[in-house]
C-alpha cells in the first residue's frame, strides 16, 4: 500500500474484498432503488462503521469519499422520510466515528464543502418542476 490520499490514514491495509464491497454499496446508493433498499444500504454501511471503525471505512473508500458524501447529502433531501432519515443518520454516525478514531472530522467536513455545490444543483434540478420562486428553492433545500 502506498501513501493514502487522506491525511492520517497512512499505513492502514485494506483487503480488496472490503474495498469492493463498499464500491457495491455506493453503486446501490447511486442507482434508482426502492426506498427500503436505500435504508438497507445505509444500514449495511453503518454496520461496517460499527464493526470495523472509521479508519478502515475511510481507507477503503478513500477515492470515492466525495461520492459517498455527495449521494448521502443528496438523499438527505429526499421526499421520502425513510430515505432522508437513513442518509442523515449514516452521515451523523460517520462524523461521530471519524471524530472518535481520528480526533477530528475535518476529512468529512472538507469533503462535504467540496461537493455541496454539486449537491445543491442536483437537488434543485431534481425538484425543478416544483420550483417557481425563491421560497420554493428554500423549501427544496430545507433537508440539508
Amino acid at each position: 500500500f502506498g501513501k493514502s490520499i487522506l491525511v492520517g490514514l497512512d499505513g492502514i491495509k485494506c483487503h480488496e474484498f472490503f474495498r469492493l464491497s463498499m464500491t457495491v454499496l455506493l453503486h446501490v446508493l447511486y442507482c434508482n432503488q426502492e426506498y427500503s433498499t436505500y435504508k438497507l444500504a445505509y444500514s449495511a454501511a453503518k454496520t461496517v462503521l460499527q464493526k470495523f471503525g472509521a479508519k478502515l471505512f475511510l481507507a477503503s473508500v478513500e477515492d470515492s469519499l466525495q461520492d459517498w458524501i455527495r449521494i448521502t447529502l443528496f438523499l438527505c433531501c429526499s421526499i421520502d422520510w425513510v430515505v432522508s432519515q437513513s442518509a442523515s443518520q449514516f452521515l451523523i454516525y460517520l462524523m461521530q466515528s471519524t471524530f472518535h478514531y481520528l480526533g477530528s472530522f475535518t476529512i468529512i467536513s472538507n469533503t462535504a464543502l467540496a461537493v455541496i455545490n454539486d449537491v445543491i444543483d442536483g437537488i434543485l434540478d431534481d425538484k425543478s418542476l416544483h420550483i417557481s420562486t425563491h421560497s420554493d428553492e428554500d423549501r427544496a433545500l430545507s433537508g440539508l
